[in-house]
């Protein structure tokens, strides 16, 4: 089907070898292999290979086939399913061809084989993270209150009570939680776009974000920075949470993830189409209680507060960029790394 210089793990392809379109559909199959997950190169000529995965796994899928557009070469663990029904876990290769004829095709090599264990550390910083940002919001939605009764009453000596104890416990929380001190983040380099791979992975299984496209687009196939990966996967569902939010009202609401890699900085830009907002708000709510009242309305927020606190953590810095109408783009910039040897 192909020559092997296609691909320099070709010899390890022991389960997927097969080409498809810019759109995901198969288009050749490889015939030295008879059966693939049970069925012949016949049954699958013409179909989406997203027929193939587990369907939690599809729209996964249309990301990384976006990823594909820049002509970088992709990496990611996807789940198959046999003609059974049993899931086959394959670590995959998504290579755009660039020669005739078949430029514009994608070369599919799935590896029968564990994911690197950069890949297992970013999923499991993923779903910590998602854990993490969960578990918080019972105390976010408390010390919101809190905030709106300490603005109502602010001579109220139980509010007062209530908000000194709710900063111990956040104190003590922080003081246990686990994370290293910043010069180990220093020596932990860590690919940026595996990490968030790994946070939409997480996000896929969450309904309150289906109504939301997702792109993430890096400049390069891994880019390396100095970051805490649990506290960028946080981050990256705060920003998430925010976007799903503000465009709620859009026709097709978007939020666009670019990565790119500049000099001695990595800049993480997300970027929606939402509501957007004023420009003196958009410097208002990294305050570590944004309030904004339309008449008795009151709001409190404290997530891009938090997303501020874990950039600064890493070295790095946020910054906001927002049109009301038109929608918000956070920027958050950080110290690039050399890959591990």
């Amino acid at each position: 089907m192909c020559d092997p210089t296609d691909c320099r793990y070709l010899s390890q392809a022991s389960h997927l070898l097969l080409t498809i379109s810019k759109d995901g559909f198969i288009e050749a199959v490889d015939r030295l292999n008879p059966k693939l997950f049970g069925r012949t190169p016949d049954e699958l000529l013409g179909r989406p290979l997203s027929a193939l995965m587990a369907p939690d796994e599809r729209k996964h899928f249309e990301r990384v086939l976006a990823r594909c557009e820049t002509g970088e070469s992709v990496w990611e663990p996807l789940v198959f399913l046999t003609a059974a029904g049993r899931r086959r876990p394959l670590l995959c290769c998504f290579q755009p061809i660039a020669d005739r004829p078949r430029k514009g095709a994608i070369l599919v090599t799935g590896i029968g084989m564990a994911p690197a264990e950069a890949s297992g550390r970013s999923q499991t910083a993923a779903v910590l993270g998602h854990l993490a940002f969960h578990c918080h919001r019972p105390l976010h939605r408390l010390m919101q209150a809190v905030e709106v009764i300490l603005q109502e009453h602010p001579m109220s000596e139980a509010a007062r009570r209530c908000r000194e104890d709710l900063d111990c416990l956040v104190e003590e929380l922080t003081e246990h939680a686990a994370w290293p001190p910043p010069e180990e983040v220093a020596d932990q380099p860590m690919d940026v776009v595996r990490i968030l791979e790994g946070t939409l992975r997480v996000l896929d299984t969450d309904p309150s974000f289906e109504g939301l496209r997702v792109q993430l687009r890096p400049d390069e196939a891994a880019v390396w920075a100095h970051v805490h990966p649990v506290g960028l996967a946080i981050m990256a569902l705060h920003l998430a949470a925010n976007a799903r939010d503000a465009t709620a009202a859009a026709k097709s609401p978007r939020l666009n993830i670019d990565i790119h890699p500049r000099d001695e900085e990595v800049v993480i830009e997300f970027a929606d189409n939402g509501r957007g907002m004023p420009r003196d708000q958009a410097s208002a709510v990294l305050s570590s209680c944004f309030t904004r009242g339309r008449g008795t309305e009151v709001q409190v927020g404290l997530g891009l507060a938090i997303c501020q606190q874990i950039t600064g953590f890493m070295g790095g810095s946020l910054h906001i960029r927002s049109h009301r109408g038109r929608g918000t783009t956070v920027s958050v910039t950080l110290r690039a790394a050399k890959p591990p040897q």
